[in-house]
């Protein structure tokens, strides 16, 4: 015979057993008066009613306190190099695998087929020529041949995530 200690839920009604509870040091029984399911449907709704208000507190709070952020990512990777490390070689392709079916013999062919003259600023990269993204994927842009161009490291990094006509703005400042 189980022996288990059952309660009604407030929420929902239903009779369940303890292990279906959150503990709760200051309820009689040491546990909440919902169940785990409903206080989880709970957060969720609260959660999605806010989101909005949510994220815009967010951004203010990110744009306040960079520099904060900034340490305490810096910080995480400090203390978790070996996984950071095992998590960037694991997830490094996946944004190309799903971005687009480009096979590395079609993409070696067109790397060199390419003058390695960057694209935006015309300096000659022959040394050291990177592959940027005229789109980049985080505003939708895929890993085609027709998203791609020779760029030099300076121009790639400065670009990094600029839309390309913000980029050829600030260019051309």
């Amino acid at each position: 015979m189980d022996n288990a200690f059952y309660k009604v839920c407030t929420a929902c009604g239903l009779d369940k057993s303890a292990l279906e509870y959150y503990r709760d040091k200051r309820a009689p029984h040491g546990l909440c008066t919902q169940c785990r399911q409903c206080m989880n449907d709970r957060k969720k709704a609260k959660r999605q009613q806010n989101l909005d208000e949510a994220r815009q507190k967010w951004r203010e709070d990110y744009a306040n306190n960079k520099e904060r952020y900034s340490r305490n990512a810096r910080a995480f990777i400090d203390r978790h190099s070996d996984r950071v490390r095992i998590w960037r070689k694991n997830n490094h392709h996946k944004r190309r695998d799903r971005a687009s079916k480009l096979s590395s013999k079609e993409f070696a062919a067109w790397f060199n087929s390419q003058v390695k003259v960057c694209h935006w600023c015309g300096i000659d990269c022959e040394g050291n020529p990177h592959i940027d993204h005229v789109v980049p994927f985080c505003r939708g842009g895929k890993h085609e041949i027709k998203n791609m161009v020779i760029s030099c490291p300076s121009c790639n990094f400065r670009k990094s995530r600029k839309d390309p006509d913000e980029w050829i703005k600030q260019l051309t400042k």
